[in-house]
């Protein structure tokens, strides 16, 4: 590799270590809970949510970590903002030294660490989570946040899909992970860091050289968090949504979609539960 594209490269990692620290440290602040956890569960055991969730349009959904935070009811540990029938997303607080009652729960699920540090005990073992950790947890494993030495805010992503017991139990992601995406200046790069029968995840780099990338459609819904960056969002025909850090995009299967305008390189989180 040339010297100077090494050097960009590696450049362009620092720089996303950098982000997703800061972007994740700066989240819009909502009172954390004492206790609770993400869903109750019912007499099978499966995890319901703890509030009504918001509907989705016919093609996706747009909105943001700030205005989350700025609905969601004090004291209230769990509330779901996505709700639809390959997955659900919801948004969970837990204060200072809360003791994390959550249950086992009967799907799979992704812990996005937004703000906070805490120990995820998770199948016998205790894990650091700190902002930019992510955890993906199988269905059945018993797993609790504890030692909670600032307020933690994290993004949950519930799979629909069966679990399959063939999965590995736990996965741990943590930010340094994602700094070693092979970011390049000079092109869009995928990089996925989870791979399971009910959920694949990853980071998307589009430098804002590029400009952005073309129209697709998956056969599977989507859910996207900027960690950084601006731009517009397009689905379909409908008009460019402006966006940048924080903001949340969810796209239903075949419809397409696509980035554009970008006004920063942008780093963004892609969850694609099974269908």
């Amino acid at each position: 590799m040339p010297a100077a594209r090494r050097s960009g490269t590696l450049q362009a990692r620092a720089n996303l270590l950098l982000a997703v620290a800061l972007v994740l440290a700066g989240c819009a602040q909502a009172q954390p809970a004492s206790s609770g956890g993400p869903g109750t569960a019912s007499p099978t055991g499966t995890a319901t949510p703890a509030g009504p969730p918001a509907s989705s349009p016919t093609t996706g959904s747009y909105t943001t970590l700030d205005a989350l935070a700025s609905v969601q009811p004090a004291g209230k540990a769990y509330r779901a903002f996505l709700q639809q029938p390959s997955m659900e997303a919801g948004i969970y607080l837990l204060a200072p030294g809360a003791v994390d009652g959550q249950e086992v729960h009967a799907r799979d699920e992704l812990y996005v660490i937004l703000a906070g540090s805490a120990t995820l005990q998770v199948d016998g073992t205790e894990q650091a989570v700190t902002p930019g950790s992510m955890a993906w947890v199988r269905a059945g494993v018993d797993h609790r946040f504890s030692a909670i030495t600032d307020g933690l805010r994290v993004l949950v992503i519930f799979a629909n899909a069966p679990t399959n017991e063939r999965d590995p139990a736990w996965k741990l992601v943590s930010r340094d992970d994602l700094a070693a995406a092979a970011a390049d200046p000079s092109r869009n790069v995928w990089s996925a860091f989870l791979k399971t029968s009910t959920m694949t995840a990853g980071l998307y780099l589009l430098p804002a050289s590029v400009g952005g990338d073309r129209p697709q459609a998956h056969a599977t819904d989507e859910l996207n968090l900027m960690f950084t960056g601006g731009g517009a969002f397009v689905v379909d025909d409908a008009a460019p949504q402006p966006i940048g850090s924080g903001s949340i995009m969810t796209v239903n299967a075949g419809h397409r979609h696509s980035f554009t305008s970008l006004t920063g390189d942008v780093v963004d989180l892609i969850v694609w539960p099974a269908a």
